[in-house]
Protein backbone atom coordinates (compact mmCIF):
# COMPACT_ATOMS: atom_id res chain seq x y z
CA UNK A 1 0.00 0.00 0.00
CA UNK A 2 1.06 3.81 -0.99
CA UNK A 3 2.53 5.21 2.28
CA UNK A 4 0.08 8.77 2.76
CA UNK A 5 1.75 11.49 1.77
CA UNK A 6 3.87 13.38 4.13
CA UNK A 7 5.19 16.94 2.50
CA UNK A 8 3.12 19.75 1.41
CA UNK A 9 3.75 23.09 -0.71
CA UNK A 10 1.58 25.96 -0.37
CA UNK A 11 1.95 27.87 -3.46
CA UNK A 12 1.01 32.07 -2.76
CA UNK A 13 -0.41 34.44 -5.07
CA UNK A 14 -1.44 37.55 -5.13
CA UNK A 15 -5.15 36.92 -6.56
CA UNK A 16 -6.96 33.33 -7.46
CA UNK A 17 -5.97 32.39 -10.81
CA UNK A 18 -8.34 33.61 -13.62
CA UNK A 19 -7.77 29.81 -16.09
CA UNK A 20 -8.16 26.73 -14.41
CA UNK A 21 -5.12 24.99 -13.35
CA UNK A 22 -3.19 22.97 -16.34
CA UNK A 23 -2.44 18.95 -16.43
CA UNK A 24 -2.46 18.17 -12.46
CA UNK A 25 -2.04 14.56 -13.09
CA UNK A 26 -0.97 12.94 -9.89
CA UNK A 27 -1.22 15.84 -7.94
CA UNK A 28 -3.76 16.47 -5.00
CA UNK A 29 -4.79 19.96 -4.92
CA UNK A 30 -6.70 22.23 -1.95
CA UNK A 31 -7.42 25.79 -1.71
CA UNK A 32 -5.98 26.86 1.31
CA UNK A 33 -5.95 30.02 3.21
CA UNK A 34 -3.31 32.49 2.78
CA UNK A 35 -0.45 33.18 5.39
CA UNK A 36 -2.09 33.98 9.11
CA UNK A 37 -0.73 36.66 10.69
CA UNK A 38 1.47 34.21 13.40
CA UNK A 39 2.44 32.13 9.98
CA UNK A 40 3.67 35.26 8.10
CA UNK A 41 5.72 37.10 11.28
CA UNK A 42 7.28 33.03 11.97
CA UNK A 43 7.84 32.74 7.96
CA UNK A 44 9.69 36.01 7.63
CA UNK A 45 11.31 35.54 10.73
CA UNK A 46 12.68 31.99 9.17
CA UNK A 47 13.66 33.66 5.82
CA UNK A 48 17.24 34.92 6.66
CA UNK A 49 18.32 34.40 3.00
CA UNK A 50 15.20 35.85 1.45
CA UNK A 51 15.39 39.97 2.90
CA UNK A 52 12.37 40.87 0.55
CA UNK A 53 10.33 38.34 2.14
CA UNK A 54 8.51 41.29 4.99
CA UNK A 55 7.70 43.07 1.74
CA UNK A 56 6.10 40.41 -0.55
CA UNK A 57 4.27 37.96 1.88
CA UNK A 58 1.56 40.46 3.06
CA UNK A 59 0.53 41.30 -0.16
CA UNK A 60 0.04 37.58 -1.13
CA UNK A 61 -3.62 36.99 -0.32
CA UNK A 62 -4.77 33.74 -2.10
CA UNK A 63 -3.20 29.85 -1.48
CA UNK A 64 -3.39 26.69 -3.13
CA UNK A 65 -2.11 23.61 -1.41
CA UNK A 66 -0.26 20.23 -3.34
CA UNK A 67 0.62 17.48 -2.46
CA UNK A 68 1.14 13.81 -4.50
CA UNK A 69 -1.53 11.40 -4.54
CA UNK A 70 0.45 8.49 -5.48
CA UNK A 71 3.81 9.77 -3.65
CA UNK A 72 6.98 7.55 -3.38
CA UNK A 73 7.55 5.59 -0.30
CA UNK A 74 10.94 6.39 -0.07
CA UNK A 75 10.58 10.40 1.64
CA UNK A 76 13.23 11.71 -0.12
CA UNK A 77 12.10 10.77 -3.87
CA UNK A 78 8.59 12.37 -2.26
CA UNK A 79 10.01 15.47 -1.45
CA UNK A 80 11.85 15.47 -4.63
CA UNK A 81 9.00 15.33 -6.44
CA UNK A 82 6.49 17.17 -5.21
CA UNK A 83 9.13 20.05 -5.30
CA UNK A 84 9.36 20.15 -8.69
CA UNK A 85 6.12 19.59 -9.08
CA UNK A 86 5.04 22.31 -7.30
CA UNK A 87 7.39 24.45 -8.84
CA UNK A 88 6.15 23.78 -12.09
CA UNK A 89 2.57 24.06 -11.43
CA UNK A 90 3.16 27.32 -9.44
CA UNK A 91 5.04 29.22 -12.93
CA UNK A 92 2.07 28.03 -14.58
CA UNK A 93 -0.24 30.11 -11.76
CA UNK A 94 1.88 32.88 -11.18
CA UNK A 95 2.77 31.91 -7.78
CA UNK A 96 5.07 34.74 -6.30
CA UNK A 97 5.93 32.24 -3.54
CA UNK A 98 6.28 29.13 -2.42
CA UNK A 99 5.90 27.75 1.43
CA UNK A 100 7.24 24.23 2.77
CA UNK A 101 4.55 23.57 5.23
CA UNK A 102 6.55 21.46 7.05
CA UNK A 103 9.07 24.29 8.50
CA UNK A 104 6.64 26.83 7.53
CA UNK A 105 9.70 28.07 5.03
CA UNK A 106 9.26 30.80 2.53
CA UNK A 107 10.55 31.10 -0.82
CA UNK A 108 10.77 34.02 -3.70
CA UNK A 109 9.36 32.25 -6.80
CA UNK A 110 12.43 32.45 -8.57
CA UNK A 111 14.64 31.02 -5.82
CA UNK A 112 12.23 28.10 -5.48
CA UNK A 113 12.16 27.17 -9.05
CA UNK A 114 15.51 28.00 -9.90
CA UNK A 115 16.74 25.19 -6.62
CA UNK A 116 13.76 22.97 -8.16
CA UNK A 117 14.63 22.78 -11.66
CA UNK A 118 18.46 20.74 -10.32
CA UNK A 119 16.84 18.66 -7.59
CA UNK A 120 17.61 15.00 -7.29
CA UNK A 121 17.94 12.38 -4.56
CA UNK A 122 21.89 13.19 -5.07
CA UNK A 123 21.77 16.83 -5.02
CA UNK A 124 18.78 17.77 -2.59
CA UNK A 125 17.36 21.12 -2.66
CA UNK A 126 18.10 21.33 0.88
CA UNK A 127 17.23 25.51 2.21
CA UNK A 128 13.95 24.49 0.80
CA UNK A 129 13.09 22.24 3.44
CA UNK A 130 15.52 22.52 6.65
CA UNK A 131 15.71 25.62 8.59
CA UNK A 132 18.89 26.67 9.78
CA UNK A 133 18.22 28.71 12.59
CA UNK A 134 21.56 31.16 13.77
CA UNK A 135 21.52 32.69 17.17
CA UNK A 136 24.41 34.88 18.96
CA UNK A 137 24.03 33.55 22.80
CA UNK A 138 26.90 35.69 23.72
CA UNK A 139 29.47 37.82 21.60
CA UNK A 140 31.32 36.27 19.44
CA UNK A 141 29.57 33.21 20.29
CA UNK A 142 26.96 31.44 17.59
CA UNK A 143 24.27 28.68 17.56
CA UNK A 144 22.70 27.30 14.65
CA UNK A 145 19.77 24.99 15.07
CA UNK A 146 18.00 23.03 12.31
CA UNK A 147 14.47 22.55 12.51
CA UNK A 148 12.90 20.25 9.50
CA UNK A 149 14.84 17.00 9.98
CA UNK A 150 12.49 15.47 11.65
CA UNK A 151 9.94 15.82 8.94
CA UNK A 152 12.04 12.93 7.55
CA UNK A 153 12.68 11.24 10.63
CA UNK A 154 16.29 12.41 11.28
CA UNK A 155 17.50 13.65 14.30
CA UNK A 156 17.92 17.86 13.97
CA UNK A 157 21.59 19.22 13.95
CA UNK A 158 22.95 21.67 16.14
CA UNK A 159 25.98 23.80 17.26
CA UNK A 160 26.42 25.06 20.64
CA UNK A 161 28.22 28.57 20.86
CA UNK A 162 30.84 28.39 18.49
CA UNK A 163 33.40 31.04 18.50
CA UNK A 164 33.87 30.48 13.91
CA UNK A 165 31.92 32.16 11.51
CA UNK A 166 28.76 31.92 10.55
CA UNK A 167 29.65 30.99 6.94
CA UNK A 168 31.70 28.15 8.32
CA UNK A 169 29.43 26.96 10.62
CA UNK A 170 26.64 26.80 8.49
CA UNK A 171 28.57 24.88 5.97
CA UNK A 172 29.62 22.43 8.53
CA UNK A 173 26.02 21.59 9.65
CA UNK A 174 24.48 21.87 5.87
CA UNK A 175 26.98 18.99 5.18
CA UNK A 176 26.22 17.22 8.09
CA UNK A 177 22.54 17.28 7.27
CA UNK A 178 22.95 15.82 3.98
CA UNK A 179 25.00 13.02 5.29
CA UNK A 180 21.82 12.29 7.69
CA UNK A 181 19.62 12.46 5.09
CA UNK A 182 21.56 10.66 2.47
CA UNK A 183 23.37 8.14 4.84
CA UNK A 184 22.45 4.31 5.05
CA UNK A 185 23.80 4.39 8.28
CA UNK A 186 22.96 6.21 11.27
CA UNK A 187 25.68 8.18 12.88
CA UNK A 188 26.63 6.77 16.22
CA UNK A 189 27.30 9.32 19.60
CA UNK A 190 31.03 10.02 19.59
CA UNK A 191 31.48 9.52 15.51
CA UNK A 192 33.47 11.18 13.87
CA UNK A 193 32.10 12.92 10.07
CA UNK A 194 33.96 13.89 7.64
CA UNK A 195 33.18 17.16 5.81
CA UNK A 196 34.23 19.97 3.62
CA UNK A 197 36.41 21.72 5.87
CA UNK A 198 37.63 18.24 7.64
CA UNK A 199 36.45 16.58 10.57
CA UNK A 200 33.58 17.13 13.37
CA UNK A 201 32.86 14.96 16.12
CA UNK A 202 29.74 14.18 16.84
CA UNK A 203 27.46 13.45 20.12
CA UNK A 204 23.70 12.63 20.89
CA UNK A 205 22.32 14.92 23.25
CA UNK A 206 19.36 16.94 24.59
CA UNK A 207 18.78 19.51 22.04
CA UNK A 208 19.08 22.94 22.83
CA UNK A 209 15.19 23.78 22.26
CA UNK A 210 14.58 22.05 26.11
CA UNK A 211 11.68 20.71 23.80
CA UNK A 212 12.60 16.82 25.31
CA UNK A 213 13.90 15.89 21.89
CA UNK A 214 17.74 15.05 21.28
CA UNK A 215 19.66 16.38 18.57
CA UNK A 216 22.73 15.69 16.78
CA UNK A 217 25.65 17.88 18.90
CA UNK A 218 28.46 19.45 16.26
CA UNK A 219 31.57 20.00 18.37
CA UNK A 220 32.64 23.36 16.70
CA UNK A 221 34.57 25.07 19.25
Amino acid sequence: MTEPTRFRVRLLLEAAPSEPAPTTEGLQLRAASALEQAERERAIRAAWYWPEAEEVLPGLTHALEVSLATPPEDDLEQAVALTKAAAELGKALGARAYLWEDTLLAHDALAFTDQASDASVDDLPLYLWIAFEAREDEPSKISILTRGMSSFERPEIEVDRSGRELEEILEVVTDAALYVLTASTALEDGETLEVTRGKVRVRTMPSLRNDGSRALRLRLP
